[in-house]
């Protein structure tokens, strides 16, 4: 098994907040937020790639699911 470097940046200096992950030897890198800064993740210039979006907790109201214009917080 070969070894890899992992780097972290915390934009906000809080591991909870915004983060972003980038691993050595490999192209990908991985950005994750807080649902209440979905705004500023959907504003990094890193999303506007192609990619795979996983979006992990409760699951929202039903009458909020097809609603694009609701903002999420």
């Amino acid at each position: 098994m070969t070894s890899a470097t992992i780097k972290l940046f915390l934009p906000h200096g809080d591991a909870k907040s915004l983060r972003t992950a980038e691993i050595s030897n490999w192209t990908g890198k991985a950005v994750a937020a807080p649902r209440t800064e979905l705004d500023e993740l959907l504003a990094r210039e890193e999303l506007e790639k192609a990619g795979v979006y996983i979006l992990i907790g409760p699951s929202l109201p039903i009458y909020m699911r097809h609603r694009p214009s609701l903002k999420l917080v």
